[in-house]
């Protein structure tokens, strides 16, 4: 994720990310919104304001 601490972060195969934020899939289908053990991939995290940011789980 970006350097914007708004957005969250990135902590081996989870994404935390703030209250009122959706994640979502490279498909474009949702996720739990702090999920663990997801697969290797790339993920969509919209944060309440609208802003959209990448999230890459290695």
């Amino acid at each position: 994720m970006g350097a914007d601490q708004e957005a969250g972060r990135v902590e081996g195969n989870s994404i935390i990310v703030p209250e009122g934020a959706q994640t979502f899939d490279i498909a474009g289908r949702r996720v739990n919104p702090n999920p663990q053990g997801l697969p290797r991939g790339i993920y969509i995290v919209r944060l309440a304001s609208g802003k959209a940011v990448k999230a890459v789980v290695k």
